[in-house]
C-alpha cells in the first residue's frame, strides 16, 4: 500500500491472495512506484491505483502474475514486463 509517497520496490516479490479487493500494490493518491526485478500478484490486480489521482508506476523485468488494472488514471509504464504466461505486458506512453 503506497499512500502518496514516491517509492522503490526491488528485487522483490509482493503476493496478495484474498480475492475480495486485494492487489499486489495499490496506488493511492499521486505518488510515484518504481518497480523493477520482482514478481507482483494480487487476488484482483498486480497493480491498482485507488480512486481518480494520476500516480506513475515505472515497472521493469518484473513479472505481473495477475493483470495490471484495465481502467486507471495512473500511468503504467512499462519495459520487460511480462505475465505468469510470459506473454509482453503493455503499459502506456511514458509520462
Amino acid at each position: 500500500y503506497n499512500d502518496e509517497s514516491d517509492v522503490q520496490l526491488l528485487n522483490s516479490t509482493a503476493t496478495a491472495s484474498d480475492n475480495n479487493g486485494s492487489y499486489g500494490i495499490l496506488h493511492e493518491g499521486v505518488s510515484t512506484t518504481v518497480i523493477r526485478n520482482s514478481t507482483i500478484e494480487g487476488g484482483n490486480n498486480s497493480l491498482f491505483q485507488d480512486g481518480t489521482d494520476n500516480g506513475v508506476f515505472y515497472v521493469a523485468n518484473t513479472q505481473l502474475v495477475t493483470a495490471k488494472q484495465s481502467s486507471s488514471n495512473a500511468k503504467m509504464c512499462f519495459a520487460g514486463v511480462f505475465d505468469s504466461d510470459f506473454n509482453t505486458v503493455d503499459g502506456d506512453t511514458c509520462p
